[in-house]
């Protein structure tokens, strides 16, 4: 079946016909639909490229992208399946324990050894965008894995797994989380005792693996079969696609999301979908100290984060640029100034950093923010910055270093030119503010909002009730 779907879906219907006896006619094409449309439950693997000398595996947790690369050879064949298996084991049930990832991606990279005695280190590099891990391991043979040989890779594997939940994920309740994971589901016994796969696979495939696996998938008298179609079969009637929505696109609700709907013990790894434009690793190491405005009536208005690290917010913007380009077209980045947040001191207002994703029906998106509170004298600089902004319809986003002790902005020692052309800012007051409007995380507690006259029931006033209530 396998075979005969392949030929047709490249074009050899002859073959097909001589091969099988198989005619391809309308009864045909609604069962390669159907082969195409049902869900097995789980999503096929991709089949490893065994002719490259570092291929990688690949695995997702709760959104954030596990990539391992490895020398295509034992022990590191194996080292990076139970290092995925591990991770698997250990994350298994992030969701039902209300803890959240903050990585989008974790980049694993094994080297090798020369020494033959049983040997793993590891390094994590953490001032990149992703997140690095270099490991390094000896080419052991197999008749070290003795109960002492075994016992080593296992020792490193629970202090790297035990690493690797610290810099990944943030428990909504640090003592009750780890006390449900580590003392209640005993993650370390699983990930650390039921991932290790060395001794399984050599009883089962023996020393030999990697070259046995190599002589069925590369044999050189098979033969090779070119695209024949000019289009795909199936473009007249193409699969249908997960329905997304930008989230700018959408209406505030009335009312909150069905409880099923979040259950976390209905949610697989894949149904979670990780925002990855804000990096909240490197910002929490550039260290967020505001925001600053240059206006000029010849030129674009700059608006400026002010960072202490200057190292990491270069790599900060940097990324940005990467990912959305110097003018950011499709407007990923979304900027929000939220005003009157305190009645008793008017001109301050909270800036919001987040990003406009695309919504996936059927996931829960993780979507993530930087707040900073500016506490200016007066509001004359943002609103000269506002009246530029209106006539001009765009302004520059850049940063500048402020460290500590210093009370003046500097630029950036480096010569790049780190700016991004922006031309939408939300500017908003906090009263407008509900409980499903996107920028409701600038809400805190204990604010105290501007309510003009007049305004007796503000959708702001639900938020504080839901605020106050909750942190009893």
């Amino acid at each position: 079946m396998s075979e005969a779907t392949l030929l047709y879906v490249l074009g050899y219907e002859d073959a097909i016909s001589a091969c099988f006896g198989l005619s391809i006619d309308e009864d045909h094409i609604d069962f390669l639909k159907i082969v195409r449309d049902t869900d097995i439950g789980a999503v096929p693997p991709l089949i490893i490229d065994t002719t490259v000398r570092y291929p990688n595996l690949k695995t997702q947790i709760m959104g954030c992208e596990i990539m391992i690369s490895f020398p295509l050879r034992t022990p590191f064949v194996e080292l990076a399946e139970t290092v995925l298996s591990g991770l698997e084991a250990m994350f298994a049930t992030t969701g039902v324990d209300e803890a959240v990832i903050y990585e989008h991606r974790l980049v694993i990279e094994v080297s090798a050894d020369d020494d033959d005695e049983i040997a793993v280190s590891h390094d994590i590099n953490t001032s990149e965008n992703d997140l690095i891990v270099e490991v390094l391991c000896s080419a052991f043979s197999n008749n070290k894995l003795n109960s002492e040989g075994q016992g080593i890779i296992q020792e490193w594997l629970r202090d790297f797994l035990i690493e690797a939940v610290a810099l990944l994920m943030r428990p909504k309740d640090l003592d009750s989380t780890f006390e449900a994971m580590f003392r209640d589901d005993r993650v370390l016994e699983r990930a650390v005792l039921f991932s290790s796969c060395f001794v399984a696979l050599y009883n089962v495939f023996g020393d030999q693996a990697i070259d046995s696996m190599n002589s069925v998938l590369i044999q050189p008298d098979t033969k090779n079969y070119p695209n024949l179609r000019k289009k795909q079969w199936d473009a007249d009637f193409p699969k249908p696609v997960d329905k997304r929505s930008r989230i700018d696109t959408l209406e505030p609700g009335e009312e909150s999301a069905q409880a099923d709907y979040l259950d976390s013990e209905k949610l697989k790894h894949r149904d979670y979908h990780l925002q990855g434009l804000i990096n909240v690793r490197l910002w929490d190491q550039a260290v967020w100290r505001g925001v600053a405005y240059m206006t000029h009536p010849e030129t674009l208005p700059f608006l400026l984060f002010m960072y202490k690290n200057e190292s990491a917010a270069g790599k900060i913007f940097r990324g940005l640029i990467e990912t959305v380009g110097k003018d950011d077209p499709e407007n990923r980045i979304r900027i929000s100034i939220i005003r009157g947040i305190d009645k008793q001191n008017p001109s301050i207002y909270r800036v919001l950093v987040t990003e406009n994703v695309e919504m996936r029906e059927g996931s829960l998106t993780v979507l993530r923010s930087r707040i900073h509170t500016m506490e200016p004298h007066s509001s004359a600089n943002l609103e000269r910055f506002l009246s530029v902004y209106m006539v001009a319809k765009q302004f520059i986003l850049s940063f500048g270093v402020l460290e500590e002790g210093e009370r003046s902005l500097r630029p950036p020692k480096s010569r790049d030119q780190i700016n991004i052309l922006k031309k939408d800012l939300n500017v908003i007051d906090a009263w407008t503010i509900g409980r499903h409007s996107l920028e409701v995380s600038a809400i805190a507690k204990d604010d105290d909002p501007v309510i003009p006259q007049g305004i007796d029931n503000p959708p702001v006033l639900e938020v504080l009730n839901f605020l106050k209530d909750s942190y009893h």
